[in-house]
């Protein structure tokens, strides 16, 4: 039987053949080896280095050992750093903060100064095109500059009130908290740090809101007055009438002397008992195309009616609300930088207008923001008060209700007829020979499809 191992295990080397030992490094360990720097205590040494092999590297040091076995724990003297947040919440945001330059949103935030900074995500590639920004897909490579992005990031992990005055509450040397508490403590000592956030958020995204919502106004008015002077639909649209009566009624004479849009989503509906595949609004495309006899495509009505497509992209809603809340932001700031200045007086504000301390350069800007953004804001409001005035002119000039059909289901039923029209006219110009019983008279040729 083996004799048990020392240590409990065994240590892999390959080992030389004796017969080869002799012209090796090995073959001097008699003269050299075998004895320790100091040949008085050769046994002593020998031994405390078995006890120390033993401890180090036997069975007793591995994490199965017998229970109750004392284990040798390396023992850390650093003293420890001060946890003033939980493990999780500290995590979180040293996750968040670690992509961030904290320091010089922080900067920014105490006078709310955009400078440098840019309304683009770090996704957004297009803010960055011009030169005005870090290089795309960066978030922070270009120093200096920060984005709204960042500060979104930031509003995130602001301390919350509780957490705020806990970190407040703390005298000591800063050098003993940890590293996310140190780097929170300048938002924990801001005064209204959210609030700051919201505002320098609000002064880099209102020139594309503004815009946005006056280029939505812009779509949507042209497309009512495309709408309303359209001479191709106003001629569809009465030939549909007169095809209607007499279905209905029996006479081309006016019984019923109008139908709403909607109904024109129908004439699909309607299909020949003779002719497969034909329905009235094949019908009334071929009857449009009497005058255009031998051209290869039916009066394109998309054309004439471009802009509704992009019209049944655009919400009124969204434009409500972006006026709303650009109205109710500056009134915000209108009423913040008021507070913030009452807390000079007249006197102090002339001593220190040439540099205005951070607070009152926060002020100042909140006031400059507030009086052309709201100049801006009220020209807006003044083009959607106009525009929505048309597009209920509209609605009611077609027989619809404003109150009962919204702008959105108006532009998109007619958008959805004019796609119906198309399919239908593809069907009339891959067809020809199908449908020109319906579009030439008899002895007429008809076009090569």
């Amino acid at each position: 039987k083996a004799a048990a191992l020392p240590l409990g295990k065994k240590l892999h080397w390959k080992a030389i053949p004796d017969r080869l030992i002799g012209s090796t490094i090995w073959a001097s360990y008699d003269d050299e080896g075998s004895s320790t720097p100091s040949d008085d205590h050769a046994g002593e040494t020998l031994a405390r280095d078995v006890a120390e092999m033993k401890t180090v590297f036997g069975a007793s040091a591995q994490p199965g050992g017998k229970k109750g076995e004392r284990k040798n724990k390396i023992v850390d003297d650093r003293p420890k750093l001060i946890e003033i947040l939980d493990q999780k919440r500290a995590q979180n945001a040293g996750l968040v903060m670690a992509r961030l330059p904290v320091e010089l949103l922080v900067e920014k935030m105490e006078n709310l100064n955009t400078d440098n900074m840019v309304d683009a995500s770090e996704d957004d590639d297009e803010s960055f095109s011009q030169g005005s920004g870090p290089p795309p897909g960066s978030e922070t490579t270009t120093e200096g500059f920060a984005t709204v992005d960042m500060l979104e990031k930031l509003s995130t992990i602001l301390p919350t009130p509780e957490e705020a005055e806990q970190l407040r509450a703390y005298h000591g040397d800063l050098s003993l908290l940890r590293p996310i508490e140190r780097r929170l403590m300048p938002l924990a000592v801001m005064k209204r740090a959210q609030f700051r956030i919201k505002a320098m958020i609000a002064f880099l995204t209102f020139p594309d809101q503004l815009s946005g919502a006056r280029r939505s106004i812009g779509v949507l008015q042209e497309a009512a007055d495309q709408v309303r002077s359209s001479q191709k639909l106003r001629r569809l649209l009465f030939l549909v009438l007169k095809f209607g009566n007499f279905v209905n009624h029996g006479t081309t004479d006016l019984t019923t002397q109008g139908y709403t849009l909607e109904s024109l989503l129908k004439l699909m509906e309607f299909k020949s008992t003779s002719v497969p595949g034909v329905t009235m609004l094949h019908y009334v495309a071929c009857r449009l195309m009497e005058g255009d006899k031998g051209e290869s495509r039916p009066m394109d009505l998309a054309e004439e009616l471009s802009l509704v497509v992009t019209a049944t992209g655009e919400n009124t809603e969204v434009i409500v609300s972006t006026l709303t809340t650009l109205d109710r932001d500056i009134q915000a700031f209108q009423r913040e930088a008021q507070q913030q200045s009452s807390q000079y007086s007249d006197e102090a504000l002339s001593r220190c207008a040439p540099h205005p301390p951070p607070p009152l350069q926060s002020s100042i800007r909140l006031q400059r923001f507030a009086r052309d953004a709201s100049a801006r804001v009220e020209e807006v409001k003044g083009e959607w008060t106009a525009c929505e005035e048309s597009l209920k002119e509209l609605r009611r000039f077609f027989g619809e209700d404003p109150r009962r059909c919204s702008v959105e289901d108006f532009f998109g039923t007619l958008k959805a007829f004019l796609d119906s029209y198309k399919r239908a006219c593809n069907d009339i110009r891959r067809s020809p020979r199908k449908f020109h019983q319906l579009i030439y008279p008899p002895q007429a040729k008809v076009p090569d499809g």
